[in-house]
């Protein structure tokens, strides 16, 4: 009678821990998302620091653990229409920061590859880039 008891209760707490055990196993093996973009605040916007310089912003943003591919050249959205393409990078590794420093594109771009308005980038404004050098599927040019 005993080991039928002890049976039953053995049974009652495996019913009971197996899924709880099984749900923190599966909890512990799940990878951190690798984001694919990172976005930033534009903190600042100059005419030209030194001579024959051109127009460029300066934007922030923090890396919250990211794991960093970004390169000079690439480029740089605002939603879908591309507003720019990096001329500097500053990696804070204390703070887990980025700096990064664009020049604008100059136009918006219709269909049919026709500047249609000035791009406008003003302090404040957030953009990202694609990390990796990606560019989305369809980029407004």
């Amino acid at each position: 009678m005993v080991a039928r008891w002890k049976g039953t209760a053995l049974v009652g707490v495996l019913v009971f821990a197996a899924p709880l055990i099984g749900q923190l196993a599966t909890k512990a093996q799940q990878p951190r998302p690798i984001p694919d973009l990172f976005a930033f605040q534009v903190v600042e916007c100059f005419d030209a620091r030194y001579l024959g310089d051109s127009p460029g912003h300066l934007g922030r943003g923090s890396l919250a653990g990211a794991r960093l591919d970004v390169a000079l050249g690439d480029p740089v959205y605002r939603g879908d229409l591309r507003v720019g393409k990096i001329t500097g990078l500053t990696w804070d590794r204390v703070k887990e920061n980025l700096e990064v420093e664009f020049d604008p594109e100059p136009f918006e771009f219709d269909a049919h590859g026709r500047p249609v308005r000035p791009v406008r980038i003003g302090v404040g404004q957030d953009v990202w880039i694609p990390m990796g050098g990606m560019t989305p599927a369809a980029p407004a040019r």
